[in-house]
Formats: C-alpha cells, structure tokens, sequence
C-alpha cells in the first residue's frame, strides 16, 4: 500500500503525535509499504523542510510546512505532494491544537477535502475536544463545544472509510459507528541492553516521564503510596524526573523536596529517546499523571509499560476494567493497593508492531 500521513508538526521530541506518527509510518515501510508524512502546521520552522527523515535507521520522506505559510500555500503544496505520491490512504493525525494554536481549525475539513479528492481517507482522533475529561471554565466549556462542532463538520465533510481512537471514553463521544480502539505505543525505541535484569534492592527507582496536571493533591497521593512501598521493602527511595514536564513543573518539583528531601530527586530535563530509555530500564516503578479511563492516549504511560515498568496511576483501583487495557492491566496499580503486592517489573516488550499490523488491517478490510 501507498500511504501518507497528515500531522500538524514533525519536529522530533517535541510533538507526541508527530513521533508517533513518524514511528508507525517507518514499521509500516519495514513492513513493505510505501510510506510519506507532511506536516501541515510545523511551527518549529520558517522555511518549507523536505528531507529523508531516518526513523530507527529507516528514511521515510517527509514534507514540513510552516506555519507562517498563508493557509492556501500550505494546502496547495500539500496537495502538489499528494499528486505525486498518489497514495492509496491518506490517514490525518489529528488534535486540535495541532493545526490551529487555538485549538480551532475551522478549514481544516473543506482545504483537505479539496486536496484529497477520491482518496480514501482515516482519521484518527488523538484527542477531542477541552473539557471531555471533566470540569470546565465556562471559556474551556465554550471552546470545547466549538471543537466539538468542529470535529462533526471533519467528520461529515471527510468521509472517512475508517475512525479510530486510542481509548473508548473517546469511542463513545464520537458517536459514530465506524469508531474503532487503536492502541497506541510510546514514542521512546526500547534500547538494546539488559540492564532491567539488575535491581538495586537497597534502592527503589522510581521514575516520572511526562507532563504534570494542575491536580496535586492526587500526586501527593501517589508519592505518599511509593513512600509506603520503599517502607515496605526497606529500600531507600529515589525519584528521577524526565523532560521538562509542563508549566506545572516547579510546584511539582518544590512538593518532592519538601517529601522526600532534595537529595532523593534527580531532574534529568530533557534527554534524547536513547538515555530516556535507559533510565526506564533501570527504574522500578513508573508513574504516571493519566487518569484510567484515558491511559491509553498516554505516550509517555505507554513508554514506562513498554519498558516493562510496574506504573502507578493516580486514584484508586476502578471497579470495572476496560477491554482495551487488559493487555496492559497487570503492570498498572493504584494507590490503594497493598505495597506488598504490586506488579513485578517484567521484560521489555514494544506495542509497535501490534499495533501496525492492526491499522493494516484496518485498511485492508476497507
């Protein structure tokens, strides 16, 4: 198959889904499928980018429009690459964010259905729109039904042959009969050494990879919970932080002094996906800001379990498990579980290929 995929941006380490998409375009190409991606809206350049970009040793070609382009000239250049590659799918990628700062990509669905044509096209839903999680503003509720309008015109304007999503919270606000779970994988290549065979007993590692929420008072929950574990196994506790974790960062950061002390806390910043994987390997246990219902839209979550990390959640054990997790549910515990009993660390395993023989099949039944 001819396949080409449609993000917002490709700037790697920097947008989840344009690494997501880069990864599963180069397993798709290792599977014998010819494979481009364009991104529509990269804010990380000024100037149009074509290159071979090498994902895992492989070169998948990719087109970067920048955002300072008049919204004609990058659906226009967009449209010259799509003539030329003539692909069987054309499969967008898409979060709101990605292709308005706003959140509001009001022409998206009427430039991509005039550059598109008969093209067969997918789409899958990364995430909806603000709100959908919970609580709201009155100016998030107001943005988030926008987006919602707006993701009922992609939808009815486009066509798709094929919906998908990463969890069925988002299934289910779809509406739509098409809408099928994709899972996802984590954007971090398992590195090739064995060292999560060697654990340091007098020391439990514990490793937080990700963006920090608004909502702390939980990650006190969770912290509190791993103090109990190390108690338990009578081991001494360090927390290692990794990337730059969000806007909530320092609040967070100031929490974990004050808990466990300064010297138990090592904040690595931002690393490359070769020294992330290694501290991954190493730890014990993950944990994780996502809430259950939606674990699966979690990159970063996703990389600890991968990984083979035992990854505390925050809140409690739910009562009701969700289909599409039971793959992942012996590796994930909460903070009302006993400290003796959780999950062990268990071998790396990577989701990638799981999941690309999936979306292959997808397409094909379509």
């Amino acid at each position: 198959m001819k396949l080409l995929f449609v993000c917002g941006c490709l700037e790697p380490g920097k947008d989840g889904v344009g690494d997501y998409t880069c990864r599963l375009g180069g397993e798709l190409y290792r599977q014998g499928n010819q494979v481009s991606v364009i991104a529509l809206n990269d804010s990380y350049i000024q100037e149009e980018l074509f290159r071979l970009q090498i994902i895992e040793d492989l070169p998948i070609p990719t087109l970067r429009i920048p955002t300072t382009y008049p919204s004609n000239n990058r659906f226009n250049r967009a449209k010259k690459w799509i003539d030329e590659f003539q692909p069987d799918w054309i499969s967008l990628q898409f979060v709101p964010f990605s292709f308005q700062k706003h959140g509001l990509p009001f022409n998206l669905a009427r430039n991509l259905k005039r550059i598109i044509g008969s093209t067969k096209i997918h789409i899958m839903f990364h995430e909806l729109w603000v709100g959908i999680h919970g609580k709201t503003t009155k100016k998030q509720a107001l943005l988030g039904f926008i987006q919602k309008l707006n993701i009922m015109c992609l939808n009815t304007i486009l066509q798709p042959k094929i919906l998908t999503t990463s969890n069925s919270i988002y299934k289910s606000k779809l509406h739509n009969d098409k809408a099928v779970i994709l899972s996802l994988f984590g954007n971090i290549p398992i590195s090739n050494n064995e060292s999560y065979l060697q654990p340091n007993n007098k020391i439990l590692t514990v490793v937080h990879f990700g963006t920090f929420t608004n909502c702390i008072a939980d990650f006190i929950q969770q912290v509190e919970a791993i103090q109990q574990i190390a108690v338990s196994k009578n081991s001494n506790l360090k927390f290692i932080l990794l990337g730059n974790g969000g806007a909530h960062k320092k609040k967070y950061l100031d929490t974990l002094k004050r808990m466990l002390g300064s010297e138990a806390i090592n904040d690595m910043g931002m690393l490359s996906s070769e020294e992330i994987s290694q501290y991954l390997l190493r730890a014990d246990i993950g944990i994780s800001r996502a809430d259950y219902d939606i674990v699966g839209k979690s990159g970063s979550t996703l990389a600890m379990i991968e990984h083979g990390l035992p990854v505390l959640l925050r809140g409690e054990r739910p009562k009701q498990v969700h289909n599409e997790l039971k793959n992942l549910q012996e590796l994930l515990f909460f903070c009302d579980d006993t400290p003796h009993n959780i999950p062990k660390k268990k071998k790396p395993k990577s989701l990638i290929l799981e999941v690309s023989l999936h979306f292959s099949e997808l397409l094909v039944k379509s």
